[in-house]
């Protein structure tokens, strides 16, 4: 194993978050592991579910008896399932996120140290254009190209993040773990003091951190709130 991959799911979102519904979300996230399957055939990986209900059992065997996958359902936390059902996507994702590398912390020691960490959102798939390793990447966390602030001037000014990285699919250097889930505090501290999304603290918090940014990152989906087709 040279990499692992964690995926950020919400497998049966809060009703009306969603025009897929829960066993349509299943079937695409069965594509998202088929895909990384494709270009990365060894490589682990770890979902973390922030689903404000548990996903239905049976429909979730198509994904946890997967070889080289492990599933991690976190939506019964108090917080989690607070946020997620009332549609604040970027709090759940990072209390959720944070609680899932508190849990990896224990489980990583029994792993063969990985060369890098992929975290893509899951549903979505990798395309041709993603390239799993260039020495460019060495110490580094990569991105697609950030993007300038839709937001007020104002909204600018008081919470000091003048850009926005898209976060469907980024990867760091397994060396910034720790780096990371430091960062993870700060992230969630924007989001609830300053009032915007984890898009934008991201880039506020980590464009500072040896960053490679790229063109075409590689990944490809379907929004869940309406459906719209995107490509990175």
């Amino acid at each position: 194993m040279t990499n692992i991959w964690i995926i950020n799911s919400a497998v049966s979102p809060a009703r009306g978050l969603s025009v897929f519904d829960e066993p349509t979300r299943v079937v695409q996230t069965i594509k998202t592991l088929d895909s990384i399957d494709k270009y990365c055939p060894n490589d682990h990986k770890f979902i973390f579910d922030s689903s404000p209900s548990e996903p239905d059992r049976k429909l979730l065997s198509y994904i946890v008896d997967r070889e080289n996958t492990t599933f991690v359902y976190l939506g019964q936390l108090p917080e989690v399932k607070k946020f997620s059902l009332s549609g604040q996507r970027s709090k759940a994702e990072t209390i959720s996120f944070n609680a899932f590398l508190n849990w990896f912390a224990k489980y990583e020691h029994d792993l063969e140290t990985p060369k890098r960490i992929y975290k893509l959102s899951g549903r979505y798939e990798l395309t041709d254009d993603f390239v799993p390793y260039d020495p460019s990447y060495d110490g580094s966390f990569v991105f697609a190209s950030s993007e300038e602030s839709w937001m007020s001037k104002d909204k600018i000014d008081s919470s000091g993040a003048s850009k926005l990285f898209k976060l469907r699919l980024w990867h760091m250097d397994y060396s910034l773990l720790d780096t990371f889930h430091q960062s993870l505090n700060k992230i969630y501290t924007d989001c609830e003091e300053h009032g915007i999304d984890i898009e934008h603290s991201y880039w506020k918090n980590l464009h500072n951190h040896p960053v490679v940014e790229v063109d075409k990152i590689g990944v490809k989906g379907l929004i869940g709130p309406n459906g719209a087709a995107v490509e990175d």
